[in-house]
């Protein structure tokens, strides 16, 4: 699958607009300092003409009726300079916050913010917080002197950082690698760290870039500087990878690769977008309104209820909807869904399309060997920014940097420590840290490309800086931890918050993990005291259990619950680290389906919520997969139930777009872009089964999926599949990942159970393996032997499947799941050959001649350098 990243950076950029009363005013000749002598302006007035929204929002724009007092107060143009605030007018008519690092003509009280709960929270909420020197402004126990430290004090704190600054543990001697698209790597907060020689050749393309910036800024900004802020890792030395805007995912998975001799750290603030706001009217469902009398689902006490405007709406089910109603819920739930994700997940398919994405083979090879090579054989750690999709009812399964083992996967939480309303959840969600939110008057103080400071709001891009900084502190004091080490390190030391959040489980290991929030806020001082005793958990090991052919009906119905379950017994001292499920299904809208895999310790995890809009359908080989890292610690050896409930009942329409993506060069501007079925539509390249540009089939230069021409794959150019009545479970693989604990209560050996492994290097695997059952040619040609498993002969796995009633889903609800009864409708596995691959390529192997269900276990490692190719997703 081919990714563009000029759409997929994990931040939503609104910087400080210092100089809007500057353009009004030039100092030179005094006019500031005049102006704010002069400035008078009643911020606590509210005429009927007052919005709330528009006085706080960067603009000065005072309106007829209503004062713009915050954004035109001349006091603004020193915003970041704490010096120039108490400095202005000879010091008299300026006041300094801290906190926020912004200058007003008035030390602003409770008079003036509780105009404004709900939609702007200072760090400065009573007059006396409120300063007018520099020197009173600066806490005298700060770690750094750096002047607008205190500005940034609110995340320093949120991740317990500053004792270990205080011992002069700041990541020296570890590398970071950053891949983004440029950076001011000139900027001073840079010049003690920034290692050109083990950069890409591109780290100088964008000096200007801000979001590049911004997340060296977060990560390694100098102390004691008299710049701005200090990063989480000051003294890290930091290289660059920097790529285009444009970018195709093979030029960036290659980019990913280069120069990582010296690299410890990978940071990567992007994604794929997998769920996005339809800005084409046309494509929005907008049918005329019925009459119903029945009760708004959305909220109706909030001024921007969809209540107002629709007097029909009860559920999703309602295929008629005014334009006006659907206008109406797609601002509501963009901005509220947060706060009202049951009936906002119900109307996603008006405003909202998803395409998800899954690991190229390319990408799955390159993070191979990463984890191999990288660091002297202890793994490269990568981390991910999670996403900013929550509002668009993405999930981290839908995103295949995420949806893997490979990658840390990092959520945002604001200045209280709740979940940011963008930040995107979901099983894989590993861990969140500090990010920031739109209500906050400042957020993050980043280095300003050119020269100076400014202010960024938040975005998971500038949380996942935060998680790698603690990284780097990590491995100053243990460098010889795995890159398993570290996660399991995060997992276990990880803060839990916001207890009253409904997906939180404590899992059979007793370790805690909510959608949201992951296993926590990464608690940097934790995490480096468990480093200093930490015994690495050795090799990783897989266990793989094969449902067989199932065929089991998925019932389109919202109240049945169709389930089947794999049964494992294996020695207690395999413990469980990721999870993931490869399904091979057929049905007509895949997204409807809500996935919920359950471990033998009861564990719960949603693999996909359902109710999304996304009906692309799996390649004839292809399998769909999905992660879950909930039950990290716990036991394999029980019941593994996955159970599938249709969200959505009836179908979304009466055809389903193939696997069709190529790479296009446009016509006029000779960019390349990836071309899908949605972007025939939306660019009316295909209308009602019509091609209507021959561009469409003339331009492509890199052939997709399954090699089909538009009019082959997509509905709207007259090709795709029809929508059929029959929506089964073919068959799933659940594969297991963990290690054998060094200390268990149980006296079995793993030994004899797993392939027996010789020394791993780069230029190969070589295995010994005996009693090994025979692997089919989907391994590919290979100069080395074909690897086996081992003798399974004590293990068991069992299949059975059923259908149940259903009940919520805790990812767009208030509460969580419980137990169902009723079972009906068994179904049977039998014997047969298996052969599966992974979406998006990332599982290539297949295998014969043995009993399904069945239970592998192997080597993991054994299986993928050697061979260069993959053992389900090694």
């Amino acid at each position: 699958m081919f990714l563009l990243v000029q759409v997929i950076f994990l931040c939503a950029i609104t910087t400080s607009s210092i100089n809007v009363v500057t353009a009004q005013f030039d100092n030179s000749n005094g006019a500031i300092d005049d102006a704010i002598r002069n400035w008078e302006c009643d911020y606590t007035y509210q005429g009927s003409g007052c919005s709330q929204e528009f006085q706080i929002d960067g603009r000065c724009f005072a309106y007829s009726d209503c004062p713009d007092c915050w954004d035109c107060d001349p006091c603004r143009n020193f915003d970041l300079d704490c010096n120039g605030c108490v400095n202005a007018a000879e010091g008299e008519g300026c006041y300094w916050c801290p906190g926020d690092a912004v200058c007003r003509s008035v030390p602003l009280g409770p008079e003036f913010w509780n105009l404004h709960v709900g939609h702007e929270i200072s760090s400065c909420p009573t007059a006396q917080d409120w300063q007018q020197t520099c020197d009173a402004a600066l806490d005298s126990d700060n770690a750094f002197s750096d002047p607008l430290y205190d500005a940034m004090k609110w995340s320093y704190e949120m991740i317990n950082v500053e004792p270990l600054w205080q011992q002069g543990i700041t990541g020296a001697g570890v590398h970071v690698r950053i891949n983004d698209v440029g950076f001011d790597y000139q900027h001073p907060e840079f010049a003690n760290n920034f290692d050109p020689a083990n950069s890409c050749a591109s780290y100088n393309s964008d000096p200007t870039g801000i979001h590049g910036t911004g997340v060296a800024s977060i990560l390694a900004a100098g102390g004691d500087n008299d710049e701005c802020a200090v990063g989480i890792a000051p003294d890290v030395a930091l290289s660059m990878c920097a790529f285009r805007q444009d970018i195709i995912e093979p030029e960036l998975v290659e980019l990913m690769m280069t120069q990582l001799e010296e690299v410890d750290i990978s940071n990567n603030s992007w994604g794929p977008t997998a769920c996005f706001n339809l800005n084409d009217v046309r494509r929005k469902r907008h049918l005329q309104e019925t009459d119903n009398t029945q009760e708004c689902i959305f909220d109706d006490t909030h001024p921007a209820s969809p209540c107002s405007f629709c007097t029909s709406l009860t559920d999703a089910s309602q295929p008629d909807v005014s334009i006006a109603c659907t206008q109406a819920i797609e601002e509501y739930c963009t901005d509220q869904y947060e706060n009202d994700p049951v009936a906002c997940s119900e109307w996603l398919d008006i405003y909202v399309s998803c395409e998800y994405h899954a690991l190229s083979e390319q990408a799955h090879q390159a993070f191979v060997q990463g984890v191999i090579e990288g660091r002297q054989g202890k793994g490269i750690i990568y981390v991910f920014a999670a996403g900013n999709a929550h509002n668009e009812g993405s999930f981290t399964n839908a995103d295949g940097f995420v949806n893997t083992r490979f990658t840390i996967g990092v959520g945002s939480v604001d200045k209280s420590e709740k979940h940011a309303s963008y930040s995107t959840p979901g099983a894989a969600l590993f861990v969140v840290a500090p990010g920031g939110d739109h209500e906050y008057i400042t957020n993050n103080i980043i280095a300003k490309p050119g020269g100076g400071c400014m202010e960024i709001i938040g975005g998971t891009s500038f949380s996942a800086p935060v998680v790698s900084g603690v990284i780097a502190l990590i491995l100053q004091v243990t460098p010889s931890l795995g890159w398993r080490d570290v996660q399991a390190i995060l997992a276990e030391t990880s803060r839990q918050v916001d207890p009253e959040e409904p997906s939180w489980t404590t899992n059979g290991a007793g370790l805690h993990h909510s959608y949201k929030y992951g296993f926590g806020i990464v608690d940097a001082l934790a995490a480096v005291e468990a480093s200093k005793n930490w015994t690495n958990i050795g090799p990783e090991r897989q266990l793989i259990l094969l449902s067989g052919p199932l065929d089991i009906m998925i019932e389109d119905d919202a109240s049945r619950t169709t389930i089947n379950t794999q049964t494992v017994s294996v020695p207690e001292n395999f413990t469980v680290e990721s999870v993931v499920v490869y399904m091979s299904l057929q049905h007509a809208s895949r997204g409807d389906l809500e996935i919920t895999l359950t471990s033998p310790s009861g564990t719960e995890s949603i693999l996909q919520p359902g109710m999304r809009p996304e009906n692309q359908q799996l390649a004839v080989n292809e399998t769909w997969k999905l992660m879950t890292v909930r039950n990290w610690g716990e036991r394999a050896s029980g019941d593994w139930t996955l159970a599938i409930v249709d969200e959505s009942p009836g179908d979304r329409g009466d055809c389903a777009n193939m696997p069709y993506e190529y790479l296009w060069e446009h016509p006029v501007y000779k960019t390349i872009e990836v071309y899908t079925c949605l972007t025939a539509e939306d660019r009316r390249h295909c209308a009602a089964g019509v091609v209507y540009n021959d561009n469409v089939n003339t331009l492509f230069i890199d052939r997709g999926r399954e090699n089909l021409t538009a009019a082959e794959a997509c509905c709207a150019c007259g090709g795709g599949v029809a929508v059929s009545d029959v929506n089964v479970l073919r068959s799933w693989t659940l594969a297991i990942y963990g290690h054998e604990s060094i200390e268990s209560d149980s006296e079995e050996a793993m030994d004899g159970d797993f392939v027996s492994v010789g020394e791993i290097t780069s230029a190969g695997i070589e295995m010994e393996a005996t009693q090994a059952p025979t692997m089919d040619e989907t391994f590919g040609d290979s100069d080395q032997d074909q690897p086996g498993v081992g003798d399974a002969s004590n293990l068991t796995a069992a299949s059975k499947g059923a259908s149940l009633p259903n009940n919520d889903n805790p990812l767009d609800s208030d509460s969580s799941k419980e137990g169902t009864e009723g079972l009906t409708k068994p179904s049977t596995s039998s014997e047969s050959e298996s052969s599966v691959r992974e979406e998006g390529g990332d599982l290539v192997a297949g295998v014969s001649g043995t009993s399904a269900p069945g239970l592998y276990l192997c080597n993991i490692l054994a299986v993928c350098l050697g061979l260069g190719l993959t053992l389900l997703s090694c």
